[in-house]
């Protein structure tokens, strides 16, 4: 079974009903979607701003198999690393998640930055181009 990672940051609440979609077709291509624990802290903020405690309670009951999130963190280093080669405007997630990634040996990232492309991954569709 192959691996996808996931990093669903917010641009509105029906990135979440994308991210379910695109779920079910990686789920039918027998894939796990991984999620670093440290995207899942920033997924729970941002949805409890904008939408409310309860829709981000809600979207995180969703997360049941094929989601399988990640609660060791031993990309933390090669995280670092990336941070201090990438550009200003990439975030240290942005390289956790690469690094997760790498570790994973998966290019796929489902995510909404255009530096995973750049950076070499292949992102993911119904991620809007920016």
């Amino acid at each position: 079974m192959g691996a996808t990672l996931a990093y669903n940051i917010i641009e509105g609440i029906l990135a979440i009903w994308a991210g379910v979609q695109a779920a079910r077709q990686l789920q039918s291509a027998h894939k796990d979607i991984l999620i670093p624990a440290d995207v899942l802290v920033e997924f729970l903020n941002i949805l409890g701003r904008k939408a409310g405690h309860k829709a981000a309670l809600a979207a995180v009951a969703e997360l049941t198999p094929p989601f399988l999130v990640l609660r060791e963190q031993s990309s933390v280093p090669q995280a670092l690393k990336k941070f201090e080669a990438v550009p200003q405007a990439v975030s240290f997630t942005d390289c956790l998640v690469m690094a997760v990634a790498d570790e994973y040996a998966t290019l796929d990232i489902f995510g909404f930055d255009k530096q995973f492309e750049d950076a070499g991954y292949r992102r993911l569709e119904p991620a809007p181009r920016p």
